[in-house]
């Protein structure tokens, strides 16, 4: 047995833990947009996923002219704390209001 066959094995045994901060699916409300955000810390081996965690962050709620954080957990954050922890969050809720920024430099 050589050192492939062992690294195999840990690779095995060893778990991996991965967290991102998604944003969820977005619900319409009268002129309000909502968008669920969550941290999700996913467990897993190189052969299967183990366990799945999903802890509600905040609900961002987006209306015509403003942008602002709901908190649901007990620390609080900004909205542009968040937007600094996980920069593709403005992306997916550009991506849903129809949004296309253009970065000029």
């Amino acid at each position: 047995m050589g050192y492939g066959y062992w690294s195999q094995i840990v690779k095995q045994i060893h778990p991996l833990v991965e967290t991102r901060i998604k944003v969820g699916k977005s619900l319409k409300s009268g002129h309000r947009t909502l968008f669920p955000v969550a941290k999700v810390t996913v467990l897993w081996t190189e052969l299967a996923v183990k366990a799945v965690v999903m802890v509600p962050l905040a609900i961002i709620v987006v209306e015509k002219r403003d942008e602002y954080l709901i908190n649901l957990g007990e620390e609080q954050m900004t909205i542009k704390a968040l937007m600094k922890m996980e920069p593709a969050l403005r992306a997916s809720i550009d991506g849903e209001m129809g949004i296309h920024r253009i970065k000029v430099t």
